[in-house]
């Protein structure tokens, strides 16, 4: 299952482990070993952190699993606040070192007699 946030993606086992992963970066984020359950499927995540887990005997588990939600959330805004910067940069540069194309660059270098 899919988190909504942060690239992780969670599954389970009937050895009773939860394990959440880091799919972009290939390694394994966390673990919950839920002892003598056989899991056997997961539900969604409530507004408050709680993984809805199915077990083998028909049961539903509750898991808090607000630290992996949390951790995915402030990954989202790093990478969101990243893409802002980058383009302040690149906005920056083309007023800087002027950029023809965009119209931005600074009209007092360039000599109409000269070409």
């Amino acid at each position: 299952m899919l988190l909504d946030n942060g690239g992780l993606l969670m599954s389970c086992a009937y050895d009773g482990k939860i394990i959440c992963w880091r799919y972009d970066e290939d390694l394994k984020h966390g673990e919950i070993v839920k002892q003598n359950q056989e899991l056997r499927c997961m539900g969604a995540v409530t507004e408050n952190g709680t993984l809805l887990v199915g077990t083998n005997t028909f049961t539903i588990l509750t898991q808090s699993i607000t630290d992996w939600v949390n951790w995915g959330k402030m990954k989202d805004n790093e990478v969101a606040m990243g893409e802002s910067s980058d383009f302040e940069e690149q906005k920056l540069d083309a007023i800087e070192y002027g950029d023809s194309e965009s119209g931005y660059g600074n009209e007092d270098d360039y000599d109409i007699m000269e070409g």
